[in-house]
């Protein structure tokens, strides 16, 4: 992502402890930390507690962040992290072994919702991960490779290869471009 000189200035200025600053970056950025975070949990409630963890970790360790411009994959990494945490937290009470990540109105017919679920647990993380933030929630390549920390052409190959898994997985072609 590249930052206009008042983000980066806002980002410079957070990292030197200006509280206020850190604000108005999380507003800016709140809907996304949202969506990322509910990617991950699969509800509201979870994807809320995420975030509000994230934004205070975030608060915490900001003074460690070495370069402004990268505030944006820095905090997409926090937020990751306590998604996961999070997840490894819930496995341990209550876990259904069904994946979470795919949003109702793109996955078609319960049946295909099933299916689906079964064969993208079967695939590597990062692979997922890409497919699932590609084609359901329409994420840009660029995008996708700020929130995995991963180059656009490393994105793009695990796209490629996780493509041609599922297709053999699925014997059927779900995601044609």
């Amino acid at each position: 992502m590249i930052y206009s000189n008042d983000e980066y200035s806002i980002a410079a200025r957070a990292i030197r402890g200006d509280s206020g600053a850190y604000e108005m970056l999380l507003k800016k950025y709140e809907s996304y930390f949202y969506k990322i975070a509910y990617l991950y949990t699969g509800n509201a409630h979870d994807a809320m507690d995420v975030v509000q963890e994230s934004v205070f970790q975030g608060f915490i360790k900001i003074k460690h962040l070495r370069h402004p411009e990268k505030f944006l994959p820095w905090m997409n990494s926090i937020v990751v992290n306590q998604a996961l945490q999070y997840r490894r937290k819930q496995k341990k009470y209550d876990y259904s072994g069904e994946l979470s990540e795919i949003p109702d109105e793109r996955a078609g017919s319960p049946e295909m919702k099933i299916d689906l679920n079964r064969a993208l647990k079967k695939l590597r993380k990062a692979y997922r991960e890409c497919i699932v933030l590609k084609y359901f929630y329409d994420k840009p390549v660029k995008e996708i490779s700020l929130i995995m920390g991963a180059s656009e052409n490393t994105v793009k190959t695990y796209l490629s290869r996780g493509k041609k898994e599922l297709k053999e997985l699925l014997k059927e072609d779900y995601f044609e471009d």
